[in-house]
């Protein structure tokens, strides 16, 4: 049996204020950034909404390097930190929703790209990143929110994530 990665992404929308011509940050949200895709159902006759996964392969490496999970030779990033609590409303659902889930966990896209600095492992006599291609999914999911990435933009992006088995 297989185990599969369940990622979401979400960026944090902050609120201004401004005092004696400063901003001063005065609160911030959690926002789905997550696409989805409108069909029809044909048995209901309604529009339905599907989500449409940032990340669907089953790479092991990878899945070690974020959680531990699969593969126990590579170093995890961190220990698993759980579903934030300030995660928007759409990803608490979709993780109460989901029955049977294990090793939550997030990380900034800052803390996956200074995690994926130098970083490779050797795979069928390749010398390979496990990270690279989910780093380019999700940099062009926040490019698509933010239109262009800086460290502070980076630090207020973030994927969600769990595996099944």
């Amino acid at each position: 049996m297989g185990c599969d990665i369940h990622v979401f992404s979400e960026y944090r929308e902050l609120r201004y204020n401004y005092n004696k011509n400063r901003e001063v940050i005065i609160g911030d949200k959690w926002i789905s950034a997550d696409f989805y895709q409108k069909i029809f159902n044909k048995e209901t006759e309604e529009f339905e909404y599907i989500l449409k996964h940032l990340y669907t392969n089953r790479d092991y490496n990878l899945f070690g390097r974020l959680a531990g999970v699969r593969n126990r030779n590579i170093e995890p990033i961190s220990l698993p930190r759980g579903i934030p609590e300030d995660s928007c409303d759409l990803i608490k659902k979709a993780a109460k929703d989901f029955e049977y889930y294990h090793t939550p966990s997030y990380f900034t896209l800052q803390e996956l790209t200074d995690a994926s600095k130098n970083f490779f492992i050797e795979e069928w006599g390749e010398i390979i990143n496990p990270l690279e291609e989910l780093l380019i999914r999700v940099e062009i999911r926040a490019e698509d929110i933010f239109y262009s990435l800086n460290k502070e933009k980076r630090e207020n992006f973030r994927i969600v994530f769990w595996f099944d088995s």
